[in-house]
Protein backbone atom coordinates (compact mmCIF):
# COMPACT_ATOMS: atom_id res chain seq x y z
CA UNK A 1 0.00 0.00 0.00
CA UNK A 2 2.82 2.93 0.74
CA UNK A 3 4.36 1.46 -2.59
CA UNK A 4 1.18 2.33 -4.03
CA UNK A 5 0.81 5.66 -2.33
CA UNK A 6 4.19 6.43 -3.27
CA UNK A 7 3.97 5.94 -7.32
CA UNK A 8 0.46 8.12 -7.26
CA UNK A 9 2.03 11.12 -5.26
CA UNK A 10 4.58 11.41 -7.78
CA UNK A 11 2.60 10.51 -10.73
CA UNK A 12 0.00 13.75 -9.17
CA UNK A 13 3.35 15.85 -8.07
CA UNK A 14 5.05 15.57 -12.14
CA UNK A 15 1.40 15.92 -13.44
CA UNK A 16 0.49 18.65 -11.20
CA UNK A 17 4.18 20.41 -12.14
CA UNK A 18 3.07 19.91 -16.09
CA UNK A 19 -0.12 21.74 -15.60
CA UNK A 20 1.42 24.95 -13.59
CA UNK A 21 3.84 25.27 -16.18
CA UNK A 22 1.14 25.06 -19.31
CA UNK A 23 -0.45 27.86 -17.43
CA UNK A 24 2.75 30.12 -16.80
CA UNK A 25 4.89 29.50 -19.41
CA UNK A 26 4.90 31.61 -22.88
CA UNK A 27 4.31 28.99 -25.05
CA UNK A 28 5.26 30.82 -28.52
CA UNK A 29 8.87 32.03 -26.96
CA UNK A 30 8.87 28.39 -25.82
CA UNK A 31 7.93 26.78 -29.38
CA UNK A 32 10.92 29.01 -30.91
CA UNK A 33 13.64 28.40 -28.70
CA UNK A 34 13.05 25.04 -29.26
CA UNK A 35 12.88 25.07 -33.14
CA UNK A 36 16.18 27.17 -32.87
CA UNK A 37 18.11 23.65 -32.17
CA UNK A 38 19.18 21.67 -34.75
CA UNK A 39 19.59 18.01 -34.98
CA UNK A 40 23.25 17.94 -34.67
CA UNK A 41 23.24 19.73 -31.68
CA UNK A 42 20.93 17.41 -30.06
CA UNK A 43 23.07 14.44 -31.14
CA UNK A 44 26.27 16.35 -29.85
CA UNK A 45 24.67 16.84 -26.73
CA UNK A 46 23.36 13.08 -26.35
CA UNK A 47 27.43 12.31 -26.83
CA UNK A 48 28.40 14.68 -24.14
CA UNK A 49 25.33 13.32 -21.63
CA UNK A 50 26.56 10.11 -22.35
CA UNK A 51 29.87 10.65 -21.99
CA UNK A 52 29.31 12.08 -18.18
CA UNK A 53 27.42 8.72 -17.68
CA UNK A 54 30.65 6.64 -18.43
CA UNK A 55 32.55 8.90 -16.26
CA UNK A 56 30.22 7.85 -13.20
CA UNK A 57 30.00 4.03 -14.22
CA UNK A 58 33.52 4.23 -13.94
CA UNK A 59 33.47 6.09 -10.48
CA UNK A 60 31.08 3.25 -9.22
CA UNK A 61 33.56 0.81 -11.02
CA UNK A 62 36.49 2.26 -8.59
CA UNK A 63 33.98 2.09 -5.56
CA UNK A 64 32.89 -1.67 -6.40
CA UNK A 65 36.69 -2.76 -6.33
CA UNK A 66 37.34 -1.17 -3.35
CA UNK A 67 34.90 -3.65 -1.74
CA UNK A 68 36.55 -6.53 -3.11
CA UNK A 69 34.01 -7.10 -5.99
CA UNK A 70 35.44 -7.38 -9.57
CA UNK A 71 33.06 -6.65 -12.28
CA UNK A 72 34.36 -6.48 -15.56
CA UNK A 73 34.29 -2.66 -17.05
CA UNK A 74 31.76 -3.38 -20.03
CA UNK A 75 29.68 -5.49 -17.43
CA UNK A 76 29.94 -2.60 -15.07
CA UNK A 77 29.08 0.08 -17.49
CA UNK A 78 26.10 -1.97 -19.06
CA UNK A 79 24.45 -2.78 -15.86
CA UNK A 80 24.71 1.04 -14.74
CA UNK A 81 23.07 1.59 -17.94
CA UNK A 82 20.44 -0.78 -17.50
CA UNK A 83 19.90 1.44 -13.50
CA UNK A 84 19.66 4.45 -15.88
CA UNK A 85 16.70 2.72 -17.39
CA UNK A 86 15.27 2.00 -14.18
CA UNK A 87 15.50 5.44 -13.24
CA UNK A 88 12.62 6.22 -15.56
CA UNK A 89 10.21 4.67 -13.65
CA UNK A 90 11.72 5.17 -10.29
CA UNK A 91 12.90 8.36 -8.06
CA UNK A 92 15.99 10.15 -7.66
CA UNK A 93 18.15 7.49 -8.27
CA UNK A 94 17.45 5.28 -5.91
CA UNK A 95 15.60 2.53 -8.00
CA UNK A 96 18.41 2.21 -9.87
CA UNK A 97 20.82 1.50 -7.53
CA UNK A 98 18.82 -0.74 -6.11
CA UNK A 99 18.74 -2.85 -9.16
CA UNK A 100 22.28 -2.89 -8.93
CA UNK A 101 22.46 -3.79 -5.52
CA UNK A 102 20.36 -6.94 -6.67
CA UNK A 103 21.96 -8.13 -9.74
CA UNK A 104 25.33 -7.77 -7.51
CA UNK A 105 24.75 -9.78 -4.70
CA UNK A 106 23.65 -12.71 -7.01
CA UNK A 107 27.66 -13.00 -7.67
CA UNK A 108 28.59 -11.83 -4.46
CA UNK A 109 26.55 -13.69 -1.50
CA UNK A 110 26.89 -12.28 1.76
CA UNK A 111 28.51 -8.75 0.37
CA UNK A 112 24.66 -7.53 0.68
CA UNK A 113 25.96 -4.42 2.71
CA UNK A 114 29.30 -3.78 1.90
CA UNK A 115 27.88 -3.33 -2.10
CA UNK A 116 24.94 -0.97 -0.85
CA UNK A 117 27.72 1.12 0.96
CA UNK A 118 29.69 1.20 -1.99
CA UNK A 119 26.79 2.69 -3.90
CA UNK A 120 25.35 4.97 -1.17
CA UNK A 121 29.07 6.63 -1.01
CA UNK A 122 29.01 6.69 -5.03
CA UNK A 123 25.83 8.75 -4.84
CA UNK A 124 27.09 11.22 -2.12
CA UNK A 125 29.93 11.67 -4.31
CA UNK A 126 28.62 12.93 -6.85
CA UNK A 127 26.28 14.95 -4.96
CA UNK A 128 29.45 16.37 -3.46
CA UNK A 129 30.83 16.85 -6.94
CA UNK A 130 27.85 19.15 -8.02
CA UNK A 131 27.93 21.18 -4.61
CA UNK A 132 31.72 21.98 -5.51
CA UNK A 133 30.32 22.91 -8.59
CA UNK A 134 27.73 25.36 -7.40
CA UNK A 135 29.76 26.66 -4.79
CA UNK A 136 32.93 28.28 -7.01
CA UNK A 137 29.98 29.38 -9.98
CA UNK A 138 28.07 31.80 -7.02
CA UNK A 139 31.46 33.93 -7.21
CA UNK A 140 31.06 34.46 -10.90
CA UNK A 141 27.54 35.63 -10.38
CA UNK A 142 26.88 39.20 -10.27
CA UNK A 143 24.51 38.52 -7.83
CA UNK A 144 26.06 36.73 -5.33
CA UNK A 145 28.68 40.57 -4.66
CA UNK A 146 26.27 42.04 -2.40
CA UNK A 147 26.66 39.16 -0.27
CA UNK A 148 30.38 38.46 -0.34
CA UNK A 149 30.69 39.80 3.34
CA UNK A 150 29.35 35.96 4.22
CA UNK A 151 30.79 33.92 0.87
CA UNK A 152 33.95 34.86 1.72
CA UNK A 153 33.59 31.25 4.10
CA UNK A 154 32.04 29.45 1.76
CA UNK A 155 35.32 27.55 0.05
CA UNK A 156 36.18 27.33 3.60
CA UNK A 157 33.10 25.45 4.24
CA UNK A 158 33.48 23.31 1.18
CA UNK A 159 36.38 22.37 1.92
CA UNK A 160 35.53 21.06 5.51
CA UNK A 161 32.96 19.20 3.33
CA UNK A 162 35.54 17.38 1.52
CA UNK A 163 37.47 16.78 4.70
CA UNK A 164 34.95 15.10 6.53
CA UNK A 165 33.78 13.36 3.40
CA UNK A 166 37.32 11.89 2.81
CA UNK A 167 37.56 10.97 6.29
CA UNK A 168 34.22 8.89 6.74
CA UNK A 169 34.90 7.31 3.62
CA UNK A 170 38.30 5.91 4.28
CA UNK A 171 37.24 4.43 7.68
CA UNK A 172 34.61 2.85 5.70
CA UNK A 173 36.69 1.66 2.81
CA UNK A 174 40.17 1.73 3.99
CA UNK A 175 41.46 3.27 1.06
CA UNK A 176 43.92 6.50 0.55
CA UNK A 177 43.56 9.84 -0.04
CA UNK A 178 44.58 9.75 -3.92
CA UNK A 179 41.48 7.16 -4.46
CA UNK A 180 38.80 9.71 -3.24
CA UNK A 181 40.40 12.90 -4.77
CA UNK A 182 40.39 10.14 -8.29
CA UNK A 183 36.57 9.63 -7.37
CA UNK A 184 35.88 13.17 -7.17
CA UNK A 185 37.66 14.57 -9.93
CA UNK A 186 35.23 12.19 -11.40
CA UNK A 187 32.12 13.55 -10.00
CA UNK A 188 33.22 17.19 -10.48
CA UNK A 189 34.09 16.64 -14.50
CA UNK A 190 30.84 14.44 -15.01
CA UNK A 191 28.86 17.20 -13.52
CA UNK A 192 30.84 19.44 -15.84
CA UNK A 193 29.73 18.04 -18.45
CA UNK A 194 26.37 18.14 -18.07
CA UNK A 195 26.70 21.44 -16.88
CA UNK A 196 27.89 22.35 -20.36
CA UNK A 197 25.21 20.27 -21.90
CA UNK A 198 22.74 22.80 -20.65
CA UNK A 199 24.41 25.64 -21.73
CA UNK A 200 25.05 24.26 -25.24
CA UNK A 201 21.59 24.19 -25.17
CA UNK A 202 20.79 27.65 -24.35
CA UNK A 203 23.65 28.44 -26.83
CA UNK A 204 21.89 26.90 -29.67
CA UNK A 205 18.63 28.42 -28.55
CA UNK A 206 20.25 31.76 -29.28
CA UNK A 207 20.52 32.60 -25.86
CA UNK A 208 24.04 34.33 -24.74
CA UNK A 209 23.19 36.33 -21.48
CA UNK A 210 23.31 35.62 -17.37
CA UNK A 211 25.01 32.43 -18.44
CA UNK A 212 26.53 32.44 -14.56
CA UNK A 213 22.93 32.33 -13.52
CA UNK A 214 21.55 29.41 -15.97
CA UNK A 215 24.32 27.31 -14.71
CA UNK A 216 23.65 27.76 -11.20
CA UNK A 217 19.22 27.35 -11.88
CA UNK A 218 20.80 24.47 -13.78
CA UNK A 219 22.97 22.97 -10.82
CA UNK A 220 20.16 23.76 -8.00
CA UNK A 221 17.25 21.97 -10.55
CA UNK A 222 19.62 18.70 -10.86
CA UNK A 223 19.55 18.66 -7.14
CA UNK A 224 15.96 19.30 -6.99
CA UNK A 225 15.39 16.57 -9.65
CA UNK A 226 17.25 14.06 -7.33
CA UNK A 227 14.52 13.63 -4.78
CA UNK A 228 12.30 11.12 -4.30
CA UNK A 229 9.06 13.62 -5.29
CA UNK A 230 8.25 13.12 -8.59
CA UNK A 231 8.41 10.34 -11.21
CA UNK A 232 11.93 9.83 -12.75
CA UNK A 233 12.18 14.00 -12.12
CA UNK A 234 9.99 14.82 -14.23
CA UNK A 235 8.44 18.11 -13.76
CA UNK A 236 10.83 18.93 -10.75
CA UNK A 237 13.41 19.97 -12.97
CA UNK A 238 11.26 22.22 -15.46
CA UNK A 239 9.53 23.48 -12.28
CA UNK A 240 12.90 24.90 -10.27
CA UNK A 241 14.06 26.49 -13.58
CA UNK A 242 10.69 28.34 -13.92
CA UNK A 243 10.41 29.61 -10.16
CA UNK A 244 13.80 30.45 -10.04
CA UNK A 245 14.45 32.28 -12.90
CA UNK A 246 11.28 34.25 -12.57
CA UNK A 247 12.11 35.06 -9.04
CA UNK A 248 15.87 36.65 -10.18
CA UNK A 249 13.74 38.54 -12.78
CA UNK A 250 15.01 36.80 -16.27
CA UNK A 251 12.20 35.34 -18.67
CA UNK A 252 12.13 32.25 -17.65
CA UNK A 253 10.78 30.74 -21.40
CA UNK A 254 15.06 29.71 -22.61
CA UNK A 255 15.65 28.23 -18.99
CA UNK A 256 12.70 25.74 -19.35
CA UNK A 257 13.25 24.90 -22.80
CA UNK A 258 17.22 23.88 -21.98
CA UNK A 259 15.28 21.69 -19.29
CA UNK A 260 13.04 20.07 -21.12
CA UNK A 261 15.68 18.97 -23.79
CA UNK A 262 17.88 17.91 -21.17
CA UNK A 263 15.34 15.90 -20.03
CA UNK A 264 14.45 14.46 -24.07
CA UNK A 265 18.42 14.03 -24.19
CA UNK A 266 18.46 12.42 -20.68
CA UNK A 267 15.72 9.85 -21.26
CA UNK A 268 16.96 8.79 -24.86
CA UNK A 269 20.39 7.81 -22.70
CA UNK A 270 18.41 6.33 -20.20
CA UNK A 271 16.44 4.30 -22.76
CA UNK A 272 19.40 2.91 -24.27
CA UNK A 273 19.90 0.63 -20.66
CA UNK A 274 16.99 -1.60 -22.03
CA UNK A 275 19.50 -3.24 -24.50
CA UNK A 276 21.54 -4.67 -21.56
CA UNK A 277 18.71 -5.80 -19.06
CA UNK A 278 19.30 -9.92 -19.80
CA UNK A 279 22.81 -9.09 -20.55
CA UNK A 280 24.82 -11.52 -17.70
CA UNK A 281 27.49 -9.69 -15.34
CA UNK A 282 30.71 -10.60 -16.16
CA UNK A 283 33.13 -11.08 -13.37
CA UNK A 284 36.68 -9.52 -13.64
CA UNK A 285 39.62 -11.50 -12.48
Amino acid sequence: MSTILSWVIKILFSCAAAVMLCYKVDWVQFSLSCERIQMMDLFFVFLLYNLSQVLSAHRSYLYLRLIDVHVDRISNLCLCYVGMFYNLFLPGGIGGDAYKVYQLRKYHQGRTFAIVQAMIFDRLNGFLGLLLIAAFAIYFSDSAWPFLNILWSLPIVMALLVVVCANIQRSWFKYDLWTFLNTLALSVLSQLIQTFVALYLLFAMGEMQHIVVYALVFLTSSIIAQLPISLGGLGARELTVFYLLNTIGISPEFGVAMAVCFFVVQTLSNCLGAAFIHRELKLAA
